[in-house]
């Protein structure tokens, strides 16, 4: 099972970062950590939303929450209920 997750930095909370983990315990205090150069510049990290997925990660793909579909749904649609 995959959390898919959108986490906001506590510094500059304009800053969202859209992700996938499969290890749950593990994944915030490294980026927090700064173990990730797509996270470092802008931490600490706060979890602002999370979903569980069924897929692996061969078939995640970040683009189809992060960009806003044909529709007009933003990112934050697959999340909310």
């Amino acid at each position: 099972m995959w959390y898919v997750y959108i986490i906001r930095s506590i510094n500059f909370p304009e800053q969202e970062y859209i992700g996938a983990t499969a290890d749950l315990k593990r994944w915030l205090p490294e980026q927090n950590a700064g173990k990730s150069a797509h996270t470092a510049k802008f931490k600490p990290w706060e979890l602002a939303r999370i979903a569980l997925s069924r897929l692996s990660t061969g078939r995640w793909n970040s683009r189809n929450i992060s960009n806003p579909t044909p529709g007009g749904h933003s990112r934050r649609s697959v999340f909310d209920a």
